[in-house]
């Protein structure tokens, strides 16, 4: 697996997605997605000369269903008026060259929590490049804890997919 040459990485917004699948009821997956508003990641010349910085906006939650939505922005779950991002900050970059992982701490409702992201995919062309990482989150891990787990599941798949473009 390539990285992207040295230097500032921005993350294109537009292009940029953070998607998830909830468990809701034991039986029925729910998916959803959240916008990034700003990222970038800072490229040296090795992994652990490298950083990822991700700013979501917890109020873009999008499951499709706006009475849920409203509901899950508000106090009882992410709070988006009192805390409007969800951030993740790496602090540790690990490459194999045929494989990556970041790990950093990611801040919800005003805590960090650490969490490993494994990159999937990434796709150079100069000065652009194509993106994918997954991990696993425990929700009530980072602070999520309003429902019970047979209401909503505990372990959450999200996905951040994207392009960036080196300044």
């Amino acid at each position: 697996m390539a990285f992207p040459t040295a230097g500032t990485w921005t993350l294109d917004t537009d292009k940029t997605k953070v998607s998830f699948v909830v468990k809701n009821f034991i039986f029925k997956s729910v998916p959803g997605t959240f916008d990034v508003a700003s990222g970038s990641a800072t490229v040296g010349g090795s992994a652990d000369d490298s950083s990822v910085a991700v700013s979501i906006s917890a109020a873009s939650f999008s499951t499709g269903n706006e009475k849920r939505d409203e509901h899950v922005r508000a106090a009882d779950f992410f709070d988006s008026e009192q805390f409007p991002t969800i951030d993740f900050a790496s602090t540790r970059i690990v490459s194999d060259g045929s494989s990556a992982t970041v790990t950093g701490d990611l801040t919800v409702l005003g805590s960090a929590t650490p969490v490993t992201f494994e990159l999937t995919s990434i796709n150079i062309d100069g000065d652009n490049a194509t993106f994918s990482a997954s991990a696993t989150i425990n929700r009530k891990a980072i602070g999520v804890t309003k429902m019970p787990g047979l209401m909503i599941g505990h372990d959450v798949p999200v996905t951040i997919t994207g392009t960036a473009t080196r300044s």
